[in-house]
């Protein structure tokens, strides 16, 4: 079943000491296959994934499926949208888990949200001469070519700041 789910005062699983995806007004709203949506969100929060505590207008979290690579291993893959500032600037990561859930990293700059052409290619909706497609065939790629703009992979222990 999909579901959209807005969540205006969310109340996560606490990680240690301190508390994740805090409690604030800002309007939090997360779409995709349940149960597993909630869990990835959860767990990008819990990694300090993207998801801020607060700052923002509106943020999206829409879990897009799942890839599989040449050798069988499991990813999925979801985008995240922060609306933030006057002016209403976007700021849009594409979240990488194992299978299971697990968070491994991050391509930020996204300019769109990608679909997923299964069983391992995300395509986005722009110009193939500009680079509209992404293949997981040999695992997580290093780098991306999207939208005429080179985007590295950030690893879990690189991506867990807060980027604007």
């Amino acid at each position: 079943m999909i579901c959209t789910l807005a969540l205006l005062s969310w109340q996560p699983v606490a990680a240690s000491d301190s508390s994740t995806c805090a409690k604030y007004q800002s309007k939090r709203t997360v779409t995709g296959l349940e149960p597993d949506a909630s869990k990835l969100y959860k767990a990008a929060c819990l990694a300090n994934a993207g998801p801020w505590e607060d700052g923002f207008t509106e943020e999206s979290f829409t879990y897009l499926g799942k890839l599989q690579d040449g050798a069988g291993n499991m990813y999925a893959v979801a985008f995240l949208s922060t609306i933030w500032g006057s002016s209403g600037r976007a700021t849009n990561r594409l979240l990488v888990f194992r299978g299971n859930g697990d968070y491994l990293g991050r391509f930020s700059n996204q300019f769109s949200s990608p679909a997923l052409k299964r069983p391992f290619i995300l395509e986005y909706p722009n110009s193939p001469k500009l680079g509209n497609k992404v293949s997981f065939k040999n695992g997580i790629p290093s780098s991306i070519w999207v939208d005429g703009e080179n985007q590295p992979f950030e690893a879990a222990n690189q991506s867990s700041k807060r980027t604007r």
